[in-house]
């Protein structure tokens, strides 16, 4: 299923991942709750009224509080531990670092930019060659991104003949395959990209056969799953950050599952 796939597979495959956004099912339920309204009312309409638009309003608010979405992160976040030079004090044959999105030039931007993920995938990258965790740095994730992370990378002290790029991948399942394809067989790698993305980037890597020690970096919480939180606003306040790491996390857990019966974890 994700061989090879063409532009326009690809393209289908990226537009059906909206359907695991929160945002989606809200947006469809009050869809659904608008035509109702407009319907001649009948007791069942009514039932099914109130339904759609009680659940349209509990999914918005349960999903953007600090508790829950907090603790969705949590649970993905904490499947790899903060990599420490003391508890793995070995070096690697290369440092991988995965790149996030890229916003391209035009209109009032006036030239490419990172995403904040890049951005600090990137810091994490550049950091841990400062450490010699490795001697080569390898930035995967298509041409733009690797070109922009390469630049800064480069302003941050990373001499040029250490960066490889990997240029071809368009998700996290290609970059595994293509930067395995660059590598020695039996190298020691180091696999450096945000920490609820690191179970997925993990399995895929090692899918590959991959020896890959895992960096997790921009870190979406502090907190430990379903702990309960000290300030209790938090519990009962949405807010627009919650509401993003949910939908983050969520994505994270569909992709594990789409990825897992496919075989490819």
């Amino acid at each position: 299923m994700f061989d090879d796939m063409s532009p326009l597979t690809f393209d289908l495959y990226k537009s059906l991942k909206y359907l695991a956004y929160p945002l989606t099912w809200i947006w469809l339920l009050m869809l659904v709750t608008a035509i109702l309204v407009f319907c001649r009312q009948t007791p069942g309409r009514l039932t099914a009224l109130r339904m759609t638009a009680l659940s349209a309003f509990l999914l918005l608010h349960a999903l953007s509080t600090g508790t829950i979405s907090a603790s969705l992160a949590g649970m993905l976040e904490q499947m790899h531990p903060p990599y420490t030079a003391e508890t793995d004090p070995d070096t690697f044959d290369a440092i991988i670092v995965l790149s996030g999105t890229m916003f391209p030039q035009g209109g009032a931007r006036p030239a490419p930019e990172l995403d904040y993920v890049s951005l600090q995938r990137t810091l994490c990258a550049a950091r841990a060659y400062a450490e010699k965790r490795g001697p080569r740095l390898v930035i995967s994730g298509g041409v733009a991104a690797s070109v922009e992370m390469s630049r800064l990378a480069l302003a941050l002290g990373v001499p040029e003949e250490a960066l490889i790029q990997e240029r071809i991948s368009r998700n996290t399942y290609e970059s595994a395959k293509e930067v395995t394809r660059l590598l020695s067989p039996g190298n020691k790698t180091l696999l450096i990209t945000s920490a609820i993305h690191m179970p997925r980037a993990m399995g895929l890597f090692r899918g590959q056969g991959l020896d890959v020690t895992a960096y997790p970096c921009g870190y979406l919480t502090a907190r430990k799953p379903w702990a309960w939180p000290r300030a209790l606003p938090n519990v009962f306040m949405p807010d627009v950050h919650s509401l993003e790491r949910s939908t983050r996390a969520i994505k994270e857990l569909t992709g594990l599952a789409v990825y897992r019966v496919a075989g490819k974890l």
